[in-house]
């Protein structure tokens, strides 16, 4: 079976109206939507946004290098709300939901089967965390699963490492590539056989039209996913 990973697909990168819109963004929306209702193999999606606060040092106005967006709880950072409904046309159960309350949870592969999830990072401000998954822990109560972490507290995702992943989002030469190389070392640092990492290309656009995304998959061996 397959994980999706959509990383930063927000109002803020996807719409012309955004912030810190990515050219084309808004073609990525249709493209994934269609891959979740058509490709039965996926059995899990997790959904990473950048989920800042105002302080964040990131920002022009507080010496960064970008234009406000994706400020927590705004409309810049929501969510394509095409995305949600097809995972839950295809009867996903959203983990942050009742399905799932924190506690006295015994996670295993079976438990995160036909489930979406959202993953926040770039909450805390003086970090920038353009990547998601920078930390991970190997879980005590199932060998294939590991519990993603970031740079905060306040999120974390269960990952079957048995899995193929596939990657997609905005924007391909940042975020997407960070998170894509982050997902490639915590494959790698399993001992034991895990599953392969693959970008579905048609689900990705980029500020400097897919250059350093492709340099990096040639680099690293990574290949496209073709359903």
């Amino acid at each position: 079976m397959k994980t999706l990973i959509i990383v930063d697909v927000q109002k803020d990168f996807y719409s012309p109206s955004g912030s810190l819109y990515v050219k084309e963004g808004e073609k990525v929306v249709k493209e994934i939507e269609k891959l979740i209702l058509k490709d039965t193999s996926i059995n899990q999606v997790i959904f990473t946004t950048d989920w800042h606060t105002p302080e964040d040092h990131s920002f022009k106005k507080n010496g960064g290098t970008w234009p406000i967006h994706c400020v927590q709880h705004s409309e810049g950072a929501s969510l394509p709300q095409e995305l949600i409904s097809a995972c839950m046309y295809r009867g996903f159960n959203s983990i942050d939901g009742s399905y799932y309350n924190g506690e006295d949870v015994e996670v295993d592969k079976f438990f995160i089967s036909n489930t979406y999830d959202v993953f926040t990072k770039g909450d805390v401000p003086g970090v920038e965390e353009y990547g998601a998954f920078v930390n991970y822990s190997e879980s005590e109560v199932d060998d294939d699963i590991v519990l993603l972490t970031g740079e905060s507290d306040d999120s974390c995702a269960y990952l079957n490492v048995r899995n193929d992943i596939i990657v997609c989002g905005l924007a391909g030469d940042y975020c997407v590539k960070e998170t894509a190389n982050n997902i490639l070392r915590i494959l790698k640092d399993q001992i034991e056989d895990t599953g392969k990492l693959m970008m579905f290309l048609p689900g990705i656009k980029s500020i400097d039209k897919g250059v350093a995304l492709k340099d990096w998959m040639e680099k690293k061996g990574v290949k496209e996913y073709e359903p």
